[in-house]
């Protein structure tokens, strides 16, 4: 930035050396009187050196924006959160192991085609009141129009543990030596995924198998009356 330095007397001084500019100030009878004219021309000088500074220091600075009124946030729509479709479950009932060809290829027709298994099955509805009854009324038909699956296991019956009610579904006494409590469990855990899986069987609750461990007889209940 500059500063302006030069006084009176340098100004003299320096108007004495340049006589053409000296000799206009000749109206002043003597150097008194220049010296105090000159002093009232710098505080002149210095005045409007500092006006102009200031104007360009307003001139630089930047214009203020309005400040924006700060909306309040507005709350988020919370939805409710979604949930979980009920479903049939065997998780947790039967350990590890190999499962039997007929009932891999089970679950293998499951994926690809339920609809086909279901036909074969002869399953073509899930009725009841309760998850249970829709079970039931699946696995009967079964039972009822396919000749292997009324091979291996009596019809389904309603049964208590306790307080609460199951649904059983034994294997024939016959068939017991062709396929172990797993195995039979497993399949019938088939033939209830392609139910759901082709859309004829809703539960509202989980419905799940009791442990192999624990029966040797396909055993459900549904999640919310856990037999003891």
């Amino acid at each position: 930035m500059y500063k302006y330095t030069l006084d009176a007397k340098t100004i003299i001084s320096k108007m004495k050396s340049q006589n053409y500019i000296y000799d206009k100030l000749s109206i002043f009878t003597n150097e008194k009187e220049l010296n105090m004219a000159f002093k009232i021309l710098d505080k002149m000088i210095r005045s409007a050196v500092l006006d102009l500074i200031k104007e360009q220091q307003e001139e630089k600075k930047p214009e203020e924006k309005p400040k924006e009124e700060k909306k309040p946030a507005e709350k988020e729509d919370k939805k409710p959160a979604k949930k979980k479709k009920a479903k049939v479950d065997i998780k947790g009932s039967l350990g590890r192991g190999r499962f039997l060809d007929f009932v891999q290829t089970a679950g293998t027709r499951v994926e690809q085609d339920a609809a086909g298994l279901l036909k074969d099955l002869g399953i073509s509805s899930a009725s009841g009141e309760s998850d249970l009854d829709k079970v039931n009324n699946v696995l009967r038909q079964a039972v009822r129009n396919n000749s292997t699956m009324a091979a291996v296991y009596e019809t389904p019956s309603f049964a208590t543990v306790g307080d609460k009610k199951v649904l059983r579904m034994p294997v024939k006494t016959e068939a017991k030596e062709q396929i172990n409590p797993r195995n039979a469990m497993k399949f019938v855990y088939w033939t209830l995924i392609a139910a759901e899986k082709g859309g004829l069987l809703v539960v509202e609750n989980d419905v799940n198998f009791a442990k192999a461990t624990d029966t040797d007889v396909p055993t459900l209940f549904s999640k919310q009356q856990s037999p003891n």
